[in-house]
């Protein structure tokens, strides 16, 4: 049983480990799914095999693995609906092992099934590797490899569970089995391990960094390279843009394109316009602009350091979340003037930035062959339709109204302003200038941004948002980029009960185009075959410049809104606007591997090999000195249990010490008759052990058991090993008992 516990053990860990180790699974698992994949789980299991009948009684199971559910709890914050699903996956952890070691018939039927189950898994990641011809050439080896391990370790689990689950003493059964194991399955893992096609190539890794070591160099585009027409974009009108139309660099100058090797593109420190410069992060390609491409989102207003983002909304996971399949957004909206749009993101950022509101979106895809553009994913999302004309309809709504009839989820905390009353008069005093002679619900929504006009908009994004620094922008300097107008309208917003909250991510827009970003499209798209799938149209280079911050309101009837705070504030003057800097992108070079053929990666597999035998290994040790341990601590007062652990203790030092195993049918006296220094101690046990005495009686030949004891496997007793203490120390024979 315990064989089988490591063969169920090493299956799961193999499937939790695949997300990790597989290529082209390349958004990392965050701090929560670590915690619940590579601790909780693996935690309730052991509780529930080693700490269940008829090791210790069930309760002692059940009490441990509580205690491990509460901590998780604690952990994640508390009991929410994010910790809710954890606590699940644990309690389903310690049932399903329960049932399978201690279900009988029961137990046998579920771990058939499970074993399908985790099938399932292996196959949706194995098939994911086939996603594209990119990727399944990164992943052709850890394919191949994966496949290899999962058919052994399946293969041993379902011998060692058919061993357990029937009897086969008879030796016409034995014959049966080893012509299976010799004639089907040593074949099948042949064909597996070494004759499968090795069409694929080796996926090397290389390490992606935002800015380039090498200086740009300017490229000097020929006639054809010039990019669109400006007909074919129109102009931004700068009352409503993010950064004017981007033609006038610094000094009246306008950005050159410039260019660095793909292979060059390395690491450089800088931060936002990095070196006077704006390097490429990513084009989007969208049908409809603009695209807020969102990362983080901000709901919790703190009285000092302003919004800080929400741990337990779940949009702030989508970034990071492991993907092993399209995810799905089940909770269908409700919103009128939502339409789905398909936005498809070449990034050279390991994290996904997703338009509001997520309806689908698939698994990201590595291409390491166009480095650094690694990144490729879809997203298909419910934009909003709505505009000003359908807000001005819309009339006030107290909050309890807002969660009532329009079913927003804790409105409370979309309206909360924790700040001191000299905050709070300093706000309501501009606010109250800003609503004069507004009423209705969107009306107030477009008084706030109206009352930017005064202020000064100047491209950058800011990361201190402190409620001081806020205040001073929106009181005394009266400039700021787009973190300071964002935090501030949906301060005010929440102060004229509008559920508000901030978003950060990126921002693809045809007004930050400047012909430099339009050049920088048309070079790429004659690189990047990928580009070539989507209209000219519809790309936009996405620089460092365009990293930018921006209000949500929510709107009763038409749900939370992408709104942009800075739509009525004066326009970055000349000089002023890092988007009008040089552009500087990749210049694309073929780094696909040439194709090589397969062969079987042993120094992994002898590592990994190494690394299990290790740890099983020193599971074995701490289980060993445990356990003893644990008898001794059993032995300590008198009863029908002390007086079994101190017999299996003294079997198990017996053991370690290079006596024979004593057989199941043996009593101890039986067992003692090959060693007659345990005579003694046999005698008075086996009187304790199954004759009733008195009170007294039984303690007296109690504390003579524990000196027979001592007097057998203590310092300088009857049983030792001479010259061999190291032996005796790293023995695990005594795990038998």
């Amino acid at each position: 049983m315990t064989l089988l516990f490591f063969t169920r053990l090493a299956l799961y860990f193999l499937a939790a480990l695949t997300p990790v180790l597989h290529p082209a699974v390349v958004v990392p698992y965050d701090t929560t799914s670590w915690w619940l994949w590579f601790f909780l789980v693996p935690s309730e299991v052991c509780v529930a095999y080693f700490l269940s009948s008829p090791r210790f009684k069930n309760r002692v199971s059940i009490y441990t693995g509580g205690v491990i559910l509460l901590l998780t709890a604690l952990a994640v914050g508390g009991f929410t609906a994010a910790s809710f699903t954890m606590l699940l996956a644990g309690v389903l952890a310690w049932v399903l092992t329960f049932l399978v070691f201690r279900g009988r018939e029961l137990g046998r039927t579920v771990a058939v099934f499970e074993q399908f189950f985790l099938v399932f898994i292996y196959y949706r990641v194995l098939n994911f590797g086939r996603a594209s011809e990119e990727i399944a050439a990164a992943s052709s080896v850890a394919n191949q490899l994966l496949l290899v391990l999962i058919i052994i370790t399946f293969l041993i689990h379902a011998i060692v569970l058919y061993r357990v689950a029937f009897d086969t003493e008879r030796k016409g059964r034995r014959r049966i089995e080893t012509l299976v194991i010799t004639g089907v399955v040593i074949p099948l893992v042949f064909l597996f391990t070494f004759i499968l096609p090795s069409d694929f190539v080796n996926h090397s890794v290389v390490l992606n960094n935002l800015y380039p070591d090498k200086k740009p160099e300017t490229i000097y585009p020929t006639e054809e390279g010039k990019g669109w027409e400006e007909s074919d974009w129109g102009s931004l009108d700068p009352r409503r843009g993010q950064a004017g139309e981007g033609d006038e660099a610094e000094g009246g100058r306008q950005g050159r394109l410039q260019g660095i090797p793909s292979d060059q593109w390395g690491s450089q420190s800088g931060s936002f316009g990095s070196g006077g410069k704006q390097y490429t992060v990513m084009v989007v390609a969208s049908e409809r602009e603009p695209v807020y491409a969102a990362e983080r989102y901000y709901s919790n207003l703190d009285p000092l350091e302003g919004f800080t983002r929400d741990g337990e909304e779940e949009l702030n996971s989508l970034s990071y979340q492991r993907l092993l399949e399209t995810w799905q957004n089940r909770a269908e909206p409700e919103d009128r003037l939502r339409n789905p749009v398909e936005v498809a993101f070449i990034s050279t950022l390991q994290e996904r930035f997703v338009p509001y509101m997520p309806h689908l979106i698939e698994p990201t895809i590595l291409k390491p062959e166009i480095f650094p553009f690694e990144y490729f994913y879809r997203v298909t999302s419910l934009l909003s339709f709505s505009s000003e004309r359908d807000w001005k309809k819309i009339d006030m709504k107290t909050p309890a109204e807002l969660e009532e009839v329009y079913g927003l989820e804790q409105a409370e905390m979309y309206l909360e302003v924790p700040m001191s009353p000299e905050n709070r008069a300093v706000f309501q005093k501009h606010l109250d200038l800003a609503l004069e002679g507004a009423e209705g619900y969107g009306q107030k929504i477009e008084a706030i941004l109206r009352y930017f006009s005064t202020y000064q908009y100047l491209l950058g994004f800011t990361d201190d948002v402190s409620l001081q620094r806020i205040e001073g922008f929106l009181d005394i300097s009266k400039s700021g980029d787009c973190t300071e107008f964002s935090n501030t309208a949906a301060i005010l917003g929440r102060m004229a009960g509008i559920p508000s909250r901030v978003v950060t991510g990126y921002l693809a827009a045809k007004g930050l185009q400047s012909p430099a970003h339009r050049q920088g499209i048309k070079q790429l798209r004659e690189s990047l075959e990928i580009l070539q799938g989507y209209p000219e149209k519809d790309l936009y280079l996405v620089t460092t410049s365009h990293l930018h911050s921006w209000v949500q309101f929510y709107f009763p009837g038409y749900g939370w809104v992408d709104v942009e705070a800075t739509a009525y504030a004066i326009p970055p003057p000349p000089g002023f606007d890092p988007n009008a800097r040089d552009v500087v992108i990749p210049l694309i070079r073929d780094n696909r591997i040439s194709q090589i053929a397969f062969s079987f990666p042993w120094e992994v597999i002898l590592k990994m090999a190494g690394i299990i035998l290790a740890g099983i290994i020193a599971f074995l040790y701490l289980y060993r000195y445990g356990r003893e341990g644990y008898l001794m601590n059993q032995t300590r007062r008198f009863s029908p249990k002390a007086v079994k652990s101190l017999y299996l203790l003294l079997l198990m030092k017996c053991a370690a010490r290079g006596y024979g195993l004593k057989e199941p049918s043996k009593t101890a006296e039986e067992y003692a008759e090959d060693y007659p220094e345990l005579a003694d101690f046999a005698r008075l046990y086996t009187r304790l052990r199954y004759r009733t005495g008195s009170a007294e009686q039984n303690e007296k030949e109690w504390d003579q058991l524990k000196k027979l004891y001592d007097g057998v496997v203590g310092e300088g007793g009857a049983v030792r090993q001479e010259g061999k203490p190291l032996r005796t120390a790293f023995s695990l024979r005594g795990l038998y008992y």
